[in-house]
């Protein structure tokens, strides 16, 4: 079964957390197909992802405990955890240093190290519900006023890039950066995601797509957190709290399409998925690796059994 899920890959990984099952779910972000699951038993409450491609690395919050943990996401294999004393990780973010900016729903955030030594805090000027690092080293968050705010990972304070005011009420609370195109979403049964060119200066130039994908849907849908595919394309998981499950909307902003509804299996709707992240385009040797993991985990299973 595995080889059979491979052989047809689109070599785009998407994970998706589920606190139902209390795991980490991975989908070939392409065709929807489910690619097995990992970290069970690990947390009872996994929060928001980060990726580090270069070693196969995904850090995840855990939000009971105040501390990052780390699988390697082709194999799935538990690789310890970074304490973050003093600080919740609903928000895990990893910079491009290696240092980590975590929090929760508030103006306050803290970074700290890759061994979990504090470095200092980050405080902007209103509720931030989401935050990202672009390419030019900033990292920009997003309000429960429609605010996009920006700040340096060394503190200091935090500058306006841009409001919001074509969204309903409700807050912006996903907001993902892929080299310097940023994407937002927002809390709000419209379901809008906008997708923002980044300037060298810190500023967003032209807004490159917006939708509203909600529109049209009987039930009550909110939207969570947000990740980038490739040539254009844009993840944006979405809770149904009239189902009770999770979705995830495949949008082409360049084309301004809503492509997929993919029912994440999750459900729960706003407790089941709290993050969401992708692996974009990676080479064959990650997808035989995560084969192989596969294999070798259920291999482990049954010899236990």
């Amino acid at each position: 079964m595995t080889c059979g899920a491979f052989a047809s890959a689109s070599y785009e990984l998407m994970f998706a957390t589920d606190n139902n099952g209390d795991k980490i779910n991975r989908y070939d972000a392409i065709t929807g197909a489910s690619l097995g699951s990992f970290g069970q038993g690990f947390s009872f409450s996994y929060s928001r992802m980060s990726l580090d491609p270069s070693t196969s690395t995904i850090f995840v919050g855990d939000i009971n405990e105040q501390r990052i943990l780390k699988f390697n996401y082709s194999t799935g294999e538990f690789m310890g955890h970074i304490p973050t004393p003093g600080r919740t990780t609903y928000q895990c973010l990893r910079l491009a240093d290696g240092s980590f900016v975590v929090g929760g729903e508030s103006p306050t955030f803290s970074r700290y190290s890759a061994q979990g030594v504090k470095l200092n805090d980050l405080i902007f000027s209103d509720s931030v519900y989401g935050v990202t690092q672009a390419a030019n080293g900033q990292i920009y968050g997003c309000s429960g006023s429609g605010k996009i705010l920006r700040i340096s990972p060394t503190g200091g304070a935090s500058s306006l890039v841009t409001t919001l005011p074509n969204y309903q009420s409700g807050f912006l609370i996903g907001i993902k950066a892929q080299g310097n195109t940023l994407a937002v979403t927002n809390y709000a049964d419209d379901v809008r995601t906008t997708v923002f060119d980044v300037l060298g200066n810190g500023n967003f130039g032209s807004i490159l797509g917006s939708i509203a994908m909600g529109t049209g849907d009987a039930n009550n849908l909110r939207a969570r957190e947000v990740a980038f595919g490739h040539n254009g394309l844009t993840y944006t998981l979405v809770e149904d709290a009239t189902a009770g499950k999770n979705y995830v909307y495949s949008y082409h902003y360049a084309t301004d399409k809503v492509i997929r509804k993919l029912d994440l299996g999750i459900n729960g709707g706003g407790f089941g998925c709290f993050g969401l992240s992708t692996v974009v385009a990676p080479e064959p040797g990650t997808m035989l690796a995560l084969g192989a993991g596969l294999i070798t985990l259920a291999r482990k299973r049954r010899s236990r059994a």
